[in-house]
């Protein structure tokens, strides 16, 4: 399952913040899936596309492989800042790398 998230503050293993508004996506529905998050107006300065492995929560921080982080304008190595004003709306572009993605897991080959 793949999710798009939104956050206050980026997540770490010291501070596990937990996504305020987030929206998950079928692998059916990729690679060009739209999104639409409704969070409450603030601030936001981590938006993540995420990969949740089989067994995976959205809840469970350490079961997501990160596949692609809004940047800030100025600083492409940087997460960016996302503003929500009430009654407004922002429209943002996040790309995604699916090579991150692990494989699959499964029985092992037989016969070799």
């Amino acid at each position: 399952m793949v999710a798009v998230a939104l956050f206050v503050r980026e997540p770490t293993d010291q501070d596990p913040v937990y996504p305020t508004a987030w929206q998950t996506i079928t692998t059916d529905q990729l690679p060009t899936a739209g999104y639409l998050l409704v969070p409450p107006p603030g601030r936001y300065e981590y938006l993540v596309v995420a990969w949740i492995g089989a067994g995976g929560s959205i809840f469970d921080l350490t079961s997501w492989v990160e596949l692609g982080v809004y940047p800030d304008p100025g600083d492409p190595d940087d997460s960016g800042l996302v503003e929500i004003v009430e009654g407004s709306g922002v429209f943002i572009d996040l790309e995604a790398d699916f090579s991150l993605v692990p494989p699959p897991a499964g029985p092992a080959e037989r016969g070799r």
